[in-house]
């Protein structure tokens, strides 16, 4: 498995070692000054993944700083990755699930390297293929903000242009909700409410029914 770390201070994701096997593993640490990985020893601090999901061109690359977009219809895997990495930093992460034109599902997650506790930035959708939903993550962060991790979408989300199918939140709290963003919508935290709601497991997509709440 290629092995990849990930420095929960400075958001840095990067491969450390390249093999062949058909899994990659991340893991959470820290870079020495001279770019050594230091894995730490808390609990969860790793995940396994598809190959596929990171694609680096090498071990100078940080992926914080670029983003990664899925490969081999690895989708679920990369939505799990997002949420390991916001997990992990603190830090909200942004993707757009979409379909290949072969009919493959795959993700594209944007840079997370200047999102904070509260703001993402959505990535500009580059590749050939229908996006079909985006999502986000609203993560407690490492100081376990009370007030932060909730499904709730913010003023700002619903400021978002309506140009695709489905809109999702993955909260720490709540799981996996749904908003409909909309111009003028969403001013008053009573109207974030009322344009907020659990979807349908029947309606979602199968990359994402593992964070809906029962």
């Amino acid at each position: 498995m290629d092995d990849y770390g990930l420095d929960p201070n400075t958001k840095r994701l990067s491969l450390i070692n390249r093999t062949k096997d058909k899994t990659d593993f991340v893991q959470s640490g820290s870079y020495d000054k001279d770019g050594k990985f230091m894995a730490n020893d808390k609990s969860n601090s790793s995940i396994m993944i598809s190959k596929g999901v990171l694609n680096a061109k090498d071990s100078q690359q940080d992926l914080s700083k670029d983003g990664f977009v899925t490969t081999g219809g690895n989708q679920k895997d990369g939505v799990d990755l997002m949420c390991f990495i916001s997990n992990q930093t603190g830090v909200e992460v942004a993707a757009k699930g979409f379909s290949t034109k072969e009919g493959q599902e795959e993700l594209l997650v944007g840079h997370w390297d200047g999102n904070t506790v509260d703001q993402s930035v959505s990535p500009g959708f580059n590749q050939e293929g229908t996006v079909m939903f985006d999502v986000h993550t609203h993560f407690i962060g490492k100081d376990n903000n009370p007030g932060l991790g909730f499904g709730v979408a913010s003023k700002g989300d619903f400021s978002t242009k309506t140009n695709y199918p489905a809109y999702y939140i993955i909260s720490q709290r709540n799981g996996l909700t749904q908003y409909f963003p909309a111009p003028g919508r969403g001013k008053t935290f009573e109207e974030r409410q009322k344009y907020t709601v659990y979807p349908s497991i029947s309606t979602i997509p199968s990359s994402l029914k593992d964070y809906l709440n029962p």
